[in-house]
């Protein structure tokens, strides 16, 4: 698999730990801990690249 740079900060807006990898637009991921958000950030890029692997071309957001 390859790796991906993901990018980790608090968001005072949603209130929460959000990461966003700049090689996968619209993929993104919240928690509640600076942990959790990396967590569900490495679940939504496996799900991102699964879905590249399948064709499925366009932008998807994730949470």
């Amino acid at each position: 698999m390859q790796t991906y740079l993901i990018e980790t900060f608090w968001s005072e807006e949603d209130e929460a730990y959000l990461c966003i990898a700049p090689d996968l637009p619209g993929c993104s991921a919240a928690g509640n801990t600076p942990l959790e958000a990396i967590q569900e950030m490495q679940d939504a890029i496996v799900l991102a690249a699964s879905l590249c692997q399948h064709g499925a071309g366009a932008a998807i957001a994730f949470s």
